[in-house]
C-alpha cells in the first residue's frame, strides 16, 4: 500500500493508505474496551461480526474515513473478500474501485511473519494455519483469487522488494496512464479450487 501511494504520489496525485486490519483492531478495542487479544481472538471476533452486520460492515466503515473535501486517492490494505469491495463500491461508485490481489506462497509469508522456516513443530504454525484457513474458507479471500470479476489485477509477492515495486509500477500505470508493457496476467486463470489449493 505504501508502495503504491509513493508511486501515485510521484505521479502528482494525493494518496493515503488506510490498513483494514488496523481498523479492525481500533473497532475491536473501541467496541470491547480492551487491547488484549491475539490474531486469532481478533479473527473470531470480527468474523462474527461479520455474520451479525454483513460481510462488508468493515471496509464500508473503514470507506468513512475518507476525507471528501481533500478526495485523495485511498489506498487500502488487507481487503479479505469480494463482499469488501462490493462495499467499498457502494460507497465510492461503481466502477472507481481498482482491486489487486497479492499472493505469496504460504512458506514465504510464514517465514516473512515470523523470521523462521514454516514448520509444523513451529510455536506459531497451527496459528498461522488457523488463520490462512479462515480467511481462504470463511471470509472469501479465495473468491478474490479466483473469481475474475472480483479482481483486477493479481501480482505476486514470491520475489524481492524490486520486484513487487515493479509489479505494482506497471498496474498503476495501467490504470492511471500509458502501460509500460502488457497486463500481469493471473497465474490462477482457468484453475479450480483444487489447482489453487496447491499454491496457497
Amino acid at each position: 500500500a505504501e508502495t503504491i501511494k509513493s508511486i501515485l504520489q510521484s505521479d502528482g496525485y494525493a494518496a493515503t493508505t488506510v490498513e483494514r486490519s488496523d481498523f479492525v483492531r481500533t473497532q475491536y478495542e473501541s467496541r470491547v474496551g480492551t487491547t488484549d487479544v491475539d490474531d486469532n481472538g481478533l479473527g473470531e471476533w470480527a468474523a462474527a461480526r461479520k455474520r451479525e452486520d454483513g460481510d462488508g460492515c468493515f471496509a464500508r466503515e473503514l470507506a468513512g474515513l475518507w476525507n471528501k473535501d481533500v478526495r485523495p486517492e485511498m489506498v487500502v490494505s488487507g481487503i479479505r473478500s469480494p463482499a469488501e469491495i462490493d462495499a467499498l463500491e457502494d460507497v465510492f461508485g461503481s466502477g472507481t474501485v481498482t482491486t489487486i490481489a497479492l499472493w505469496a506462497f504460504p512458506e514465504k509469508r510464514f517465514n516473512r511473519k515470523y523470521d523462521a522456516f514454516m514448520d509444523d513443530d513451529h510455536e506459531m504454525y497451527d496459528t498461522f494455519m488457523e488463520r490462512n484457513t479462515r480467511e481462504l474458507d470463511e471470509w472469501g479471500c479465495a473468491d478474490l483469487y479466483l473469481d475474475e470479476s472480483a479482481t483486477d489485477f493479481v501480482v505476486s509477492n514470491n520475489n524481492d522488494t524490486v520486484h513487487l515495486q515493479r509489479h505494482l509500477l506497471i498496474v498503476v500505470d495501467s490504470v492511471y496512464g500509458t502501460i509500460l508493457e502488457g497486463p500481469i496476467e493471473s497465474p490462477f486463470k482457468g484453475k479450480d479450487i483444487n489447482e489453487f489449493r496447491n499454491l496457497l
